[in-house]
């Protein structure tokens, strides 16, 4: 049961949801459809682009006049490991590109250098003529209080459009490694979300036809999605650029390790470069909204196309008690300002609920222990008759009212819903990410002295002690616990075992009130 649990709480595929249109791979479109070669649109290598600065109170966006495109975005509201404010897309790298097809030729802007026609604090026009006489133009359109911006693309009779965020996700967090579990390509479409991660991606795009909502690529706590507004779109593709093997994202290296520690192959940051593109049918002017911001659940849900469900909170099953859970912590934290105070409370407020099946636990355990001379007798009894003996112990069970399933394993079991969910939550939402309580700088993170797993572990062992005594394989199974479950403990979200440690803290004081009573 504990290594099939530990394989779930880590386990990060979602469930594909089932598409209303069918899954084309790149072979497939080769088949049908034979590549057309692009021409790529650029200047003589010594033009110089032109590059302007979107400056709101949240972000600050460099857009480059070369292809239009932007090369930075830093979030003001979030720190990086160094203290920097973050930067999200990588250097040397551009984002929001693109590809047209013009009169049967695919044409690629990205290194056509456009010029600025119009310019105000939240908006800037890029023009460019073709040599064909023809003008392209792409507006962007910020707002100051969201990370949604607008960008408006104007063509000529142009048959497709392509629009291509291939400039990736920077790494934004301190263990690289864990981070890298959680870089992903995403599709919405038909209802769902269809996730390719890291290490499933290859060189070639991975492609999906249908009528897309959004398509995007997130890493553990932040997105880029492009959402088409008025257009209808006809396929997106997904696909990962670098060679080197990726090891993560549900691979070999263990969580929080850095890269290349331990004897991991090194990940190289080439690798880890995911791109995401969408073809739609032209029409004039063509919108599109661009998300590049924080995974947070409520902001993302307020845009009505179903961003929010980028967001981890665990298996389909799972995802209804996480979205509770993550209710409850958010509301306790508009009270309550440090995270760790409101992870106690929570705690607290678990074990209050569960005391009725704390108290049948112990009264339960008490009747087994009174009950050891007697199941020794039978034992005795039927030694060569295994199904007697297990007749008679149930009735025996049954004469005395006790459940055997009534022991220590099963508030653990009943607990593991909340657990599993706790975790999901605990390690990849954005709320959490940074809080500091006491000596843990981030109780996303592991404790970094492992002094959180420790003390989880003597209060799980104090609290098997005082139980009744049972049967020595028993006995000796509860004495296990602990230890196993310190070492799972050591790499999990310092969050999560302060839960877990706080817990027991009150389950050893419910258990000296229940034992009184009885």
């Amino acid at each position: 049961m504990l290594i099939f649990w530990n394989y779930v709480v880590t386990r990060k595929t979602p469930e594909q949801p089932k598409l209303p249109t069918p899954v084309v791979e790149r072979e497939e479109v080769k088949e049908r459809e034979p590549p057309k070669e692009i021409t790529t649109i650029e200047t003589a290598p010594e033009t110089k682009a032109a590059l302007d600065t979107i400056d709101t109170p949240i972000y600050r966006a460099i857009l480059n006049a070369r292809g239009a495109t932007i090369q930075s975005i830093v979030l003001k509201e979030y720190k990086d490991p160094k203290g920097n404010n973050v930067e999200l897309i990588r250097p040397g790298e551009r984002a929001l590109a693109d590809v047209i097809n013009l009169n049967g030729k695919l044409l690629d802007l990205k290194d056509a250098v456009f010029k600025v026609v119009e310019r105000t604090p939240n908006k800037l026009v890029y023009s460019f003529t073709l040599p064909s006489g023809e003008a392209i133009l792409k507006e962007y359109s910020f707002v100051d209080t969201s990370y949604m911006f607008s960008l408006y693309v104007t063509l000529p009779k142009a048959r497709k459009y392509k629009i291509s965020w291939d400039a990736g996700l920077k790494f934004t967090e301190r263990y690289t490694q864990d981070e890298l579990r959680f870089f992903a390509a995403l599709a919405h479409m038909g209802g769902g979300v269809v996730s390719k991660e890291l290490n499933k991606l290859k060189n070639e795009p991975y492609e999906l036809q249908g009528d897309i909502n959004w398509v995007g690529t997130k890493n553990k706590y932040f997105l880029a999605a492009i959402v088409p507004d008025n257009v209808r779109t006809e396929k997106c593709s997904m696909m990962r650029f670098g060679t080197g093997r990726i090891s993560g994202g549900g691979g070999c290296c263990a969580p929080y390790a850095q890269c290349g520690a331990g004897g991991a192959p090194k990940v190289e940051s080439e690798d880890t470069q995911i791109g995401v593109s969408l073809v739609t049918e032209c029409k004039a002017p063509m919108h599109f909204r661009i998300y590049v911001g924080p995974l947070d659940y409520d902001s993302l849900k307020k845009f009505g196309v179903g961003l929010q469900e980028a967001c981890y909170l665990g298996f389909k099953w799972i995802r209804p008690i996480s979205k509770f859970i993550l209710t409850i912590l958010l509301g306790l934290h508009k009270v309550i300002r440090n995270y760790g105070v409101v992870i106690i409370v929570f705690s607290f407020i678990i074990s209050i609920v569960f005391f009725p099946l704390t108290r049948s636990q112990q009264k339960s355990m008490k009747g087994l222990a009174k009950l050891q001379p007697k199941l020794q007798a039978l034992q005795k009894k039927y030694k060569n008759n295994p199904q007697a003996l297990n007749r008679a112990t149930m009735e025996l069970y049954r004469k005395h009212k006790v459940n055997p399933l009534g022991g220590c394993l099963l508030p653990l079991i009943i607990q593991m819903p909340i657990f599993v969910a706790l975790y999901a939550i605990l390690s990849s939402t954005i709320e959490l990410r940074g809080a500091s309580f006491l000596w843990v700088p981030d109780l996303s993170q592991r404790d970094p002295y492992y002094i959180l797993p420790i003390l989880m572990g003597a209060t799980m062992l104090i609290n098997t002690r005082i139980q009744p005594q049972q049967q020595s394989q028993q006995r000796m199974f509860t004495y296990m616990m602990p230890i196993i479950f310190t070492f799972f403990f050591l790499s999990f979200p310092a969050g999560l075992v302060l839960y877990w440690f706080v817990y027991n803290v009150f389950s050893i004081v419910e258990s000296y009130m229940i034992r009184r009573t009885l």
